[in-house]
């Protein structure tokens, strides 16, 4: 195979893998995004502007600064591993 040929069909297989990737983390829960207003799934892009260079990018938009937090979680499960403490009662209130 030429390196041509083979520079294209790798090229093709990263789109493929790619779309693939935004596809399933597109999905509902529990396997893509969680689901309050749909923003977070529908800003899920991939960017192939570095194709030439073997590279694509699978990320959110800009305008969803919240996305780090599903991602990565909050609390004991986020990065700072910390626990949320209520700062002037005794208990943190959610409503559901």
């Amino acid at each position: 195979m030429a390196s041509n040929e083979f520079s294209e069909a790798a090229r093709k297989i990263l789109l493929k893998v790619g779309a693939a990737i935004v596809r399933e983390a597109s999905q509902p829960p529990p396997d893509g995004a969680p689901v309050k207003s749909g923003h977070l799934r529908k800003n899920i892009t991939m960017d192939t502007s570095k194709l030439a260079n073997f590279q694509v990018t699978i990320g959110v938009k800009s305008g969803t600064p919240y996305a780090e937090y599903v991602h990565e979680g909050t609390g004991i499960y986020g990065k700072h591993k910390t626990p949320i403490v209520p700062k002037k009662k005794k208990a943190v209130n959610f409503p559901i």
